[in-house]
């Protein structure tokens, strides 16, 4: 049975790099929103950039919010 919502890395793989910039954005965008937590969020345009693999980052003052994806640890 063919899932809208049903992503696989093959998926992935097929997105250019301003696509996947582009969509881990959204999706950090989403996860904050839909806990209403109000945050810092950074996706460097350049993910080919010596970062220690660091593809995005998310910062919030609140640390008692979370979401089960993010901690304000993370």
């Amino acid at each position: 049975m063919f899932s809208i919502n049903k992503i696989k890395s093959c998926h992935i793989q097929q997105l250019t790099d301003k696509q996947l910039v582009d969509l881990l954005k959204t999706l950090l965008n989403c996860e904050t929103s839909k806990y209403d937590i109000i945050a810092i969020i950074d996706v460097p345009s350049n993910i080919n950039a010596p970062d220690d693999g660091c593809d995005g980052y998310v910062e919030w003052d609140d640390k008692n919010k979370k979401t089960p994806l993010l901690t304000s640890s993370c």
